[in-house]
């Protein structure tokens, strides 16, 4: 039976990936929590933390949420359908693999893309919330960096699955010997 330490891993130039992702989003769910904690012992005292709403929503979450993307990818935490695929021989699931990974990177360098593009228009007006004024714009690179990790990302697992090396898999050890 196969451990989780005997889990095919992604190399040294993954684990940094991994790490340059994981710890931004980290600090940015601690952040999120000690944010939102305060603001409700302020707000117990009629003394709510201004902008908790627009700091939440435009700053702690697309951090969360960008980086978690090739973070997920890197580790191999993507959700799997093995019910077919778990069938399918080395072989067969290496293609539906590249295949897979062949299609979403159209999709992601056009997200980074026009990211890029949003990004930069929001810097050069100084884009801000609503009400409360606060400056939301360096956020917005959040979306082009994040879509370019998740897409660098996904082009290292398609030079490990086109040079016949294994790629990580979040299939359990549960599912293994289920789908035997």
């Amino acid at each position: 039976m196969e451990g989780a330490e005997d889990r095919p891993t992604r190399g040294r130039q993954s684990w940094s990936l991994g790490t340059i992702v994981g710890a931004p989003a980290a600090l940015a769910i601690l952040g999120l929590a000690f944010l939102v904690v305060a603001n409700a012992l302020f707000r117990a005292n009629r003394r709510p933390i201004e902008g908790t709403l627009e700091y939440s929503a435009f700053w702690f979450m697309p951090i969360i949420a960008l980086l978690g993307f090739a973070l997920a990818q890197s580790r191999g935490d993507h959700i799997e359908a093995q019910l077919i695929f778990g069938r399918l021989s080395e072989k067969m699931q290496r293609l539906h693999v590249l295949l897979g990974g062949l299609l979403i990177l159209i999709p992601l360098a056009l997200f980074a893309w026009y990211g890029l593009q949003e990004a930069l228009d929001a810097y050069e007006v100084g884009r801000t919330t609503g009400a409360s004024r606060i400056t939301i714009w360096p956020a917005v690179f959040l979306a082009p960096i994040g879509f370019a990790l998740y897409l660098a990302q996904v082009m290292i697992d398609l030079r490990r699955v086109i040079s016949n090396r294994p790629v990580a898999s979040a299939v359990t050890d549960m599912e293994k010997e289920q789908s035997l």
